[in-house]
């Protein structure tokens, strides 16, 4: 999920490109088959690699999905400002809110 949201809004020009019937169809199976296939083994040093690449290392890929997204965001908020305080961007609004008052 965090994936497919990092790529709508990081990359959204290709995500159609990316984001195939075929590789979604991969990430389910891979969602509903890698666990099940984990829990029937016991807890050694494999168990510790399992945990890892279960919970880790997804959720570090969220942290940094998220992270990239929220810098993303916030570089294009900071132009639209700065683009609308210099006057370049979308018109200022009108000081007096006194509408049909003369």
């Amino acid at each position: 999920m965090a994936y497919d949201r990092y790529l709508a809004i990081c990359k959204p020009l290709q995500y159609s490109a990316i984001m195939r019937r075929r590789t979604v169809t991969i990430f389910l199976l891979l969602a509903w088959i890698a666990p099940t296939a984990q829990r029937s083994q016991t807890f050694n040093i494999y168990g510790l690699m399992v945990l890892v690449n279960l919970l880790i290392v997804p959720v570090m890929f969220i942290l940094f999905s998220y992270a990239r997204i929220l810098l993303i965001s916030y570089q294009s908020s900071k132009e639209l400002m700065e683009e609308w305080l210099n006057g370049q961007g979308v018109e200022r609004p009108p000081l007096d809110t006194k509408k049909g008052h003369s």
